[in-house]
């Protein structure tokens, strides 16, 4: 038996998505809902075989480039503005493991010509195409005495941080565009692991735009925030693994309505210090109730009879207060999101469409349960949603 990493969770550090599925699933009276994908996965997906398709080699090869254009971004930006090291580092860090993940993938001419560096970021824009040793480390904070003060290298000023911070986030929501567009078209393994990168860069452009004071919501992919965006019925993938894949999805999003209702459940009589957190207890409530319908609605499509909803879930924590409350979000938003992630691979056309952007509104709810709680924006955002 596999065991996964621990992970920063809104409670602390627990066990990883995979290793919560495969040991404290969503269940009642002994009935699981949601089961872990098999095998273990690590800082990089399986390889693909060797009849990866051309087209496959090429968008690889295209989305190895997105992340080193954004390792350089990162790179001048943080040689630029060290006051905002401390967030940028992190998220700099997700780029170098995305782009050796896209390396490990073993396909032709990947990542061909990116140089092996230190693993930490220079002043350099130039340096940011590494690749190479992932050993950077958020190892300073943002100093807001020094953001507000406007004090640091030449040039380093409040508006010249906010324009920085700005492009930045464009940047990361066109790449997080671009990898949807590769995920609808890539085969299995490649369309997997577009998707978590498309979901870590949607969080990305939040946690940066927010640094610059603006404010989250929404979808930053360009599809429906719910994970609804394809048509049920429309360029659907046949066969038992779609129909097993959109089932365990369903089966998740059950459980996902009902533990979104008991936070939110369980916040309301809390008042106005639980609004903040009531709210997003009510959006994932109505998203996750979105993409159950969807879902129903899909397998139907497909001829099968969808799984109905259990009376009721045992629930991984208890919605105690404001913190027990966004614990739970966020934890159901990753198992939700691994079940998503899962059936990327396994679906083609409308299907695949679903599951992209369904795992995308999940990485992002769970990364403003995340902050909600308390979290730094570092602990918030994972490399690798889904995963």
């Amino acid at each position: 038996m596999c065991e996964a990493p621990a992970v920063s969770t809104a409670s602390g550090t627990g066990p990883s998505r995979r290793a919560f599925l495969a040991a404290v699933p969503v269940v009642s009276a002994g009935a699981a809902v949601l089961a872990a994908a098999a095998g273990c996965t690590g800082s990089v997906p399986a390889v693909p075989g060797p009849t990866a398709s051309p087209a496959d080699v090429a968008a690889a090869a295209d989305a190895h480039a997105r992340e080193t254009a954004l390792l350089a971004a990162y790179d001048t930006a943080i040689g630029e503005h060290p006051a905002l090291s401390g967030t940028l580092r992190a998220i700099r860090a997700h780029h170098a493991d995305h782009a050796r993940a896209l390396v490990a993938l073993g396909l032709p001419g990947v990542g061909a010509g990116a140089v092996a560096g230190s693993g930490r970021p220079s002043s350099s824009a130039g340096s940011g195409s590494s690749a190479g040793s992932g050993s950077i480390s958020p190892s300073t904070t943002t100093d807001p005495a020094s953001v507000a003060a406007g004090t640091g290298p030449a040039g380093d000023t409040v508006a010249a941080r906010a324009a920085a911070l700005s492009a930045l986030s464009g940047l990361e929501r066109t790449t997080a565009a671009a990898h949807r567009t590769g995920t609808l078209a890539a085969g299995s393994a490649l369309a997997s692991l577009l998707a978590s990168l498309c979901a870590a860069e949607s969080g990305h452009a939040e946690l940066v735009a927010a640094a610059g004071g603006a404010p989250t919501g929404g979808s930053a992919t360009g599809g429906s925030a719910t994970g609804g965006s394809a048509t049920a019925g429309d360029g659907q993938a046949g066969g038992a693994t779609a129909v097993a894949a959109l089932a365990t999805m369903l089966s998740a999003a059950h459980a996902a309505v009902y533990a979104t209702a008991a936070a939110g459940g369980a916040l309301a009589p809390l008042g106005a210090p639980a609004q903040p957190a009531r709210a997003l207890a009510r959006a994932a409530h109505d998203d996750h109730r979105v993409l159950r319908d969807a879902l129903v609605a899909t397998l139907r499509a497909h001829g099968t009879t969808p799984p109905a909803a259990l009376p009721a879930y045992r629930l991984p924590v208890e919605p105690a207060g404001v913190e027990g409350s966004v614990d739970l979000l966020s934890r159901v938003e990753d198992q939700s999101a691994a079940s998503a992630w899962a059936a990327v691979g396994a679906l083609t056309g409308a299907d695949r469409e679903l599951a992209m952007d369904a795992l995308v509104a999940m990485a992002l709810r769970g990364q403003r349960a995340r902050l909600a709680a308390g979290l730094t924006p570092e602990a918030a955002a994972p490399a690798f949603p889904g995963r």
